[in-house]
């Protein structure tokens, strides 16, 4: 389905772990291929290009802004604490991203097995008192938002099965955002948690 949200003015709060410029690069060189044939979608510039690892505050949560503000302004000490202390927990580790596949409102690079990722969001949720529900195993980056008018899943299938991807990308910090205009095209840092000896 289109994204309705894709360009708009938001509020969310999130960690993420951002590309390195050798993934970065890469996912560039795999879009630039990829665009020609899907022309009205909305590629996710290099900016904004993440992994996420927890949503704490979603952009599409029901509260309005204030209160996602004030909710924010009462866990946010607690909150960056927690990372900090599961960041300085965490050894370096890297993500392989091997599949491009459509997702519900784009297109994804997804990586396979990220054992790593998932205990890290675990003890994240853990420590931070988030009622997250179970936590998410899958591994991804979002590459493509689907335009107004989306792409047949066949042809877009075939496009992707045809185009080869495998990004590694080393994760050494985390990276807790203010987003404000979605998906990330506009963020702002509000701190980074480099991750044990990564300092």
């Amino acid at each position: 389905m289109p994204d309705p949200l894709w360009g708009t003015e938001c509020l969310a709060f999130n960690l993420q772990v951002d590309l390195d410029n050798y993934a970065t690069a890469a996912v560039e060189e795999v879009l630039d291929v990829l665009y020609p044939g899907l022309p009205t979608q909305h590629l996710v510039p290099s900016t904004a290009l993440h992994i996420s690892v927890l949503n704490i505050i979603r952009a599409r949560s029901p509260n309005s802004r204030r209160e996602k503000v004030a909710q924010w302004d009462r866990h946010q000490e607690h909150w960056l604490a927690a990372i900090d202390a599961t960041a300085n927990e965490t050894t370096p580790f890297e993500i392989d991203l091997t599949e491009l596949l459509p997702a519900s409102s784009g297109v994804v690079a997804v990586a396979r097995n990220c054992p790593e990722l998932v205990d890290l969001r675990r003890r994240l949720a853990s420590s931070m008192g988030l009622d997250t529900g179970p936590v998410p195993e899958l591994c991804h980056a979002t590459v493509m938002r689907f335009g107004p008018v989306v792409p047949k899943l066949a042809g877009l299938t075939q496009i992707l099965d045809d185009l080869a991807i495998r990004v590694t990308t080393q994760v050494t910090a985390l990276r807790t955002v203010r987003e404000l205009v979605y998906p990330s095209l506009v963020r702002e840092t509000l701190r980074e948690h480099p991750l044990e000896q990564s300092t």
